[in-house]
């Protein structure tokens, strides 16, 4: 499955890359991309073992209010 997400607070290179990072640690977490002029991610994910909710959390708990976009 894939999920994209709206990410507040990313100001430079090194926050996309936090963010980046935090999501593609994740079990389950296959692929993460981060935009930082767009200021979204694409996350490919297994929906068995991670739910984009988790993965927004996740996100969170680094520093960076996240939410799910909507389709």
């Amino acid at each position: 499955m894939t999920a994209k997400f709206e990410i507040k607070g990313m100001h430079c290179a090194s926050c996309s890359a936090i963010v980046e990072k935090t999501m593609s640690e994740l079990e389950g977490v296959k692929t993460a991309s981060v935009s930082l002029l767009l200021n979204t991610a694409e996350v490919e994910y297994d929906e068995n073992i991670i739910s984009p909710k988790q993965i927004a959390k996740a996100v969170k708990a680094a520093g960076f209010p996240t939410s799910v976009k909507k389709k």
